[in-house]
């Protein structure tokens, strides 16, 4: 993985907070820019594999809210979408990128995806909602292969969007 500087890195922070996400998204708009900063600073400026997982069973979150924070997540990625993270991290010279997936890994170190598509023939009718979200240069890699980061709602307290770090001495909106 290529090295970024400290002032690539606010920027890249800077834009993920000035998102604007369709209306249908506003209620995890927060949840989605923390959970990308989260990675960013997790991933020690690029430097390391990093993946979050945000699970139904074992989170603050409900159904609804992770099953949108993909979704959110998916549009910033997107060619489609406003954000353009992709092409962002193209422009930084890193080959990291934001990836996500419906599903998380097991206890054996596999990544499932089962109730991908609940209720679909031979798939559970109702599966907790889950989606992993990396940072780093492969899509899904071997659990051994990326460091877990802790997500919760505690984590929204401390981030605060207007400060990116790109303009320090002022406080942006």
């Amino acid at each position: 993985m290529n090295t970024v500087t400290s002032k690539q890195i606010a920027a890249l922070r800077y834009l993920i907070a000035r998102v604007k996400f369709d209306q249908k998204y506003d209620s995890v708009a927060d949840i989605a820019k923390v959970l990308l900063w989260k990675l960013i600073e997790a991933s020690r400026n690029l430097t390391r594999t990093v993946h979050i997982t945000v699970h139904e069973d074992d989170s603050e979150f409900a159904r609804d809210e992770i099953i949108n924070l993909g979704f959110a997540i998916g549009s910033m990625m997107s060619s489609n979408g406003t954000t353009h993270l992709e092409e962002l991290m193209h422009l930084m010279g890193t080959e990291c990128k934001f990836k996500l997936h419906y599903g998380s890994y097991l206890p054996d170190g596999k990544f499932g995806t089962a109730g991908q598509f609940s209720g679909q023939r031979g798939g559970p009718e109702k599966a907790p909602a889950r989606y992993t979200f990396w940072l780093g240069p492969h899509k899904v890699v071997p659990m051994d292969d990326s460091t877990t980061v802790a997500f919760t709602r505690k984590d929204l307290q401390h981030f605060d969007l207007s400060r990116s770090g790109l303009y320090p001495t002022l406080k942006q909106n």
